[in-house]
């Protein structure tokens, strides 16, 4: 221990100090020569003192060596003639010795040693130890006085131990608490320089971060802007949803209108197809009957051309029977009175026979008629049945067209009905699309404002960040200061 060592120096250089001193003592009374040879012991005692101080043993021994080294030179001079006195300083020596170790062992080795060398002493010269009053009382009361003292060295020793102990443990707490410290002091110095530049990049980046807090702030205001902007758009778009809304509403109704008039219609086509078809059928019918008439004229006029033969055929025979007649006459004139009878009935018969000729003349004017008129009925019926044909050609156009056309219908009227339906749709897509834009139109109102109090907040980080600078700095500077601090502890 460091206090041993001290201890160790201190003792040898108190014994060269009393050799020195001795040896000089020597030379004053007994001069150089005579000295020198009374220094011999005391020579030896130095080289003795500095092997022990050399030698590597335990401090405590060393202690020990010494304390009974001046307990001899204490007894050597009570056993000297003249030197007594100096032999109670080397004892009192010894004991400021040993305590100087603080040591309790070593006290009390040293107290038996000086109550052996003190009993040694008192039994071979006690005027050494008691002068000239040699009894043992006053023996025993320096024998008490010398071991109170001896004791007293002893507890002071035992608790200046425990206190060195103490504070030699504090010592090693405080050794322990000063590398802590030491340690604390690099991490912290490392701490610093980390921090130092931390702060430095923190700075930097605080800097740009308020470039770019101050671009944000600017982007936010123009977002502002932009979403007023966007809300008043909004409010058109939703006027302009309105007028559309109510548009529709007209278009809704009219469409509405359109697909009640097309099923009016449809229902009118209908009814317009089934009597074509009526029509149709009509016509097949008329078909037939002009078919009919025409074969009937056709036989009529056969026959009328057959009773002009036999009318031609009468009025021949007429022509003959008057010829006849007239000839009858001319033969019954001739017979005078017998040929008047024959000739009564010859003229009867002729008369008879112009008759029969006149009436064939008008039957054949009659047949005549009736044939020309047969002729143009025929010419009519045969037009009329062209006519039909033709009627019929139409009429089965009109019926395909008809058709056609009620097909077309509908398909107008199944796409009316979808457009009326998808109408239905729009407006309620439309309905849906306002309360939409109602909601969007809000929240860009609600978007507006906070916007707003973004930009109010971009604001005040800013003046947070100015100041998060300013104290950032300020940290710096500080940083600095311990940094130079641990430097200089360092040191």
């Amino acid at each position: 221990m460091n206090h041993q060592k001290n201890a160790d120096k201190v003792t040898t250089m108190i014994i060269y100090s009393i050799i020195l001193l001795t040896m000089i003592l020597a030379f004053v009374k007994f001069g150089f020569i005579a000295g020198l040879k009374e220094s011999v012991p005391v020579i030896v005692t130095g080289v003795v003192v500095t092997a022990f101080y050399f030698t590597r043993i335990n401090s405590n021994i060393k202690g020990l060596c010494y304390a009974v080294l001046i307990v001899l030179i204490a007894i050597m001079h009570f056993l000297t003639p003249g030197m007594e006195f100096n032999g109670a300083y080397g004892l009192l020596l010894s004991l400021a010795v040993v305590s100087m170790y603080f040591n309790k062992k070593l006290v009390f080795i040293h107290g038996i040693l000086v109550n052996i060398a003190l009993i040694t002493v008192y039994i071979i010269n006690p005027h050494a130890v008691l002068g000239e009053a040699v009894r043992i009382t006053l023996f025993l009361l320096v024998f008490i006085n010398v071991n109170g003292i001896l004791a007293s060295h002893y507890f002071v020793n035992k608790w200046g131990s425990n206190l060195i102990t103490e504070s030699q443990n504090k010592a090693k707490e405080a050794l322990g608490l000063v590398d802590v410290i030491n340690i604390t002091l690099n991490k912290v110095k490392e701490g610093s320089t980390i921090l130092n530049n931390s702060i430095n990049v923190f700075s930097g980046n605080l800097e740009s971060n308020k470039n770019k807090i101050e671009n944000v702030n600017s982007t936010v205001q123009d977002m502002a802007k932009g979403i007023q902007h966007q809300a008043e758009s909004i409010s058109s778009v939703s006027e302009s949803i309105n007028d559309i809304a109510s548009q529709m509403n007209e278009t809704k109704k009219a469409s509405e209108n359109v697909l009640e008039n097309t099923n009016l219609m449809m229902e009118k086509v209908t009814g317009g197809t089934e009597k074509v078809h009526q029509m149709g059928n009509q016509m097949n019918t008329i078909n037939d009957a002009v078919g009919t008439s025409l074969t009937i004229v056709n036989q009529l006029q056969g026959k009328t051309n057959d009773i002009i033969s036999s009318l031609n055929a009468i009025n021949q025979i007429a022509e003959q029977t008057n010829l006849l007649a007239l000839n009858a006459s001319i033969e019954a004139a001739r017979a005078g009175e017998h040929g008047k009878g024959f000739a009564v009935v010859a003229d009867e018969v002729r008369k008879l026979a112009e008759g029969s000729s006149s009436i064939v003349n008008e039957i054949n004017t009659i047949i005549m008629d009736l044939s020309k008129q047969t002729e143009e009925a025929l010419q009519t019926v045969n037009q009329g049945d062209t006519a039909l044909k033709t009627g019929n050609e139409i009429l089965g156009d009109v019926m395909v067209y008809f058709e056609e056309f009620t097909d077309g219908f509908q398909k107008t009227s199944q796409s009316v009905n979808t457009e009326t339906q998808m109408i239905e749709k729009v407006s309620t897509n439309i309905v849906s699309i306002q309360d939409q834009i109602m909601n969007v139109s809000s929240i860009s109102q609600q978007q507006a404002a906070s916007t707003e109090e973004v930009a109010a907040t971009m604001e005040d980080w800013i003046q947070d960040v100015v100041s998060m600078d300013v104290t950032i700095n300020e940290i710096n500077v500080l940083s600095n200061e311990l940094e130079e601090i641990t430097k200089n502890e360092g040191s």
